[in-house]
């Protein structure tokens, strides 16, 4: 270590230190080395050596080298959760890259974490307001949003056969929080709030059921990822995610011993509906799977597409995968 660092105390990235101080420390000890070039730049390794001069298998040797004793400070410049980012890395510079991306996304959420607690103190403010001027709101007057910030208000349901099977009318499916603690069993889920359908199909499977309150809260998070990256109304892109991502026609089994054929059929809007949400919490599932990104991540990416109607929504895909074995047992 004194050999590389010629008895510099090397900086340690924790979460308690300023990821930016860090990079100017990081940059002038890795210049100081004469190795902060490939850490920028970074190396590219030939496929072989054959044909290569004495003089250009010394520079590619002085380059490996420098590459390795750059990625080795990054590994001691960091703690155990940046370790574990980085253990991975091939190189110098792909180690600083997934540092980077991993600020930003650390930044994102202190940005989302700093809004949230911003919309808290105004509703606050609010309500002290009201009670300082002896007022009393009525009941049928108040405006209830999910988590005090996305309103039910102009959400429209653009398909008209899914209207009466997405429940997001303000005066019936308003809430604060997914969580209402209903019975909505067989055809009643379709009077569960469409966010709170989303929310318990989250729960599922293994480890995570039954866990409501972290369901929630991975909705929440998804939910402000939505509003930062689309600048609308999540419950809005939720809507269109679902319309989306409902496949209208499917394939069953007719027949019985070994006579069976397959036949096209069509879908009902509810199970349309309840195809679209678990195909939509699946693909962020397994997007999220040995990934740097978190679920709720994952999960706004994946109402994002799906809304869009892009081919990179994991719902979209299999929708069209069912629709088109359908078309071909018509």
């Amino acid at each position: 270590m004194a050999s590389l660092t010629n008895g510099i105390p090397l900086p340690k990235l924790t979460k308690d230190v300023n990821y930016d101080n860090w990079k100017v420390q990081m940059k002038a000890l890795l210049g100081s080395q004469d190795n902060w070039d490939v850490v920028e730049n970074g190396h590219e390794e030939p496929v072989t050596t054959e044909g290569y001069t004495n003089a250009q298998l010394n520079a590619l040797k002085v380059v490996r080298a420098k590459d390795k004793a750059a990625l080795y400070l990054l590994y001691r410049a960091v703690d155990e959760s940046g370790f574990e980012k980085i253990a991975n890395a091939k190189s110098s510079k792909e180690a600083w890259d997934i540092l980077e991306k991993a600020k930003k996304g650390d930044e994102r959420v202190k940005q989302v974490r700093l809004q949230t607690l911003r919309g808290e103190l105004e509703n606050m403010t609010m309500a002290e307001e009201v009670h300082d001027a002896g007022l009393a709101p009525d009941p049928y007057q108040i405006d209830v949003k999910l988590f005090n910030r996305w309103s039910f208000d102009d959400v429209q349901v653009n398909d008209i056969s899914l209207a009466d099977y997405i429940g997001v009318v303000a005066s019936k499916h308003a809430t604060y929080v997914p969580h209402t603690a209903g019975r909505y069993s067989v055809k009643r889920k379709a009077q569960c709030p469409i966010v709170e359908r989303l929310t318990n199909s989250l729960m599922m499977h293994g480890r995570n059921n039954g866990k409501k309150l972290m369901a929630v809260r991975i909705i929440k998070h998804a939910m402000e990822i939505i509003h930062l990256l689309t600048d609308l109304n999540p419950i809005q892109v939720i809507v269109d995610a679902v319309i989306n991502s409902g496949p209208r026609e499917d394939a069953t089994r007719i027949g019985s011993a070994g006579v069976v054929r397959r036949q096209a059929v069509d879908i009902s809007p509810l199970r349309r509906v309840n195809q679209a949400i678990y195909l939509l919490t699946t693909g962020a599932r397994e997007a999220a799977f040995r990934n740097i990104k978190t679920i709720a991540e994952c999960l706004a990416d994946e109402l994002i597409n799906a809304a869009k109607g892009s081919s990179n929504s994991y719902a979209i895909k299999k929708k069209d995968e069912i629709e088109r074995v359908a078309k071909a047992n018509r």
